[in-house]
């Protein structure tokens, strides 16, 4: 065997030990870009990649969900620190945004659960809820079944005015609370067409269901009594 074949060999042999061990990048610590979490707890591996043994072990407390924060390198430095891995900030400057998963709830949604609210309160439904604040939103955690739930709640017929307290879950076992008022629209019931009728067919009460319209938007043409589409073609 000569000396250019053992080279060669030592230098194959050299490139496969290379191969098989992890490069630097892939074992100190690394600050992640950004973190998203799905409950009430921050991760080890939520900040910081290439901790994979240290991964699931909590470090924080999470945001509310919908909500946010940010964590700077003195407080990411003691993170570090205290579960002793290796990372040092490259400046002073180094953070990163914590951020909680959510599902967001728009006032229709709200609009609904303060109907159903005054539906359970009053036996029947006379108006249309229209909640005052129109960017009012307010967020729900994700993967649980969780809802909104009223309480406190006051309705005013003639002042035309609700209000009341939402009570949303955190998705840890506690809740928040926020206000909302709604201004009440007084509807009026009239008889709809279930569905298409053929030419030539007398529309019969078995034909007509009844929809709520808020009665300041009722045209002058909108029949109100059934029995004017009774036997009507």
């Amino acid at each position: 065997m000569n000396r250019r074949t053992l080279a060669l060999g030592a230098a194959l042999a050299a490139l496969l030990c290379t191969a098989s061990l992890p490069s630097f990048a892939e074992t100190i610590p690394l600050l992640r870009d950004q973190a998203v979490v799905a409950d009430g707890d921050v991760r080890l591996g939520d900040l910081f990649a290439n901790v994979d043994r240290d991964a699931a072990r909590v470090v924080a407390a999470a945001p509310a969900p919908g909500a946010r924060t940010i964590l700077d390198a003195e407080q990411l430095m003691a993170i570090a620190t205290a579960n002793g891995i290796a990372w040092q900030p490259r400046s002073r400057f180094d953070r990163i945004t914590v951020e909680r998963e959510s599902r967001a709830v728009d006032t229709h949604e709200i609009e609904r659960r303060l109907s159903d609210a005054i539906m359970a309160q009053s036996g029947r439904m006379e108006f249309e809820v229209e909640v005052e604040n129109r960017q009012q939103t307010v967020f729900l955690p994700v993967g649980a079944e969780v809802r909104l739930e009223i309480e406190n709640l006051r309705v005013d017929p003639r002042g035309r005015r609700a209000s009341a307290t939402l009570l949303v879950p955190n998705g840890d076992g506690g809740v928040s609370r926020a206000q909302v008022t709604a201004r009440l629209f007084p509807v009026v019931d009239v008889p709809v067409l279930r569905g298409p009728v053929m030419p030539g067919q007398a529309i019969g009460e078995n034909d007509l269901e009844w929809a709520s319209v808020r009665a300041d938007r009722l045209r002058r043409d909108m029949i109100t009594d059934a029995r004017w589409m009774l036997g009507m073609t």
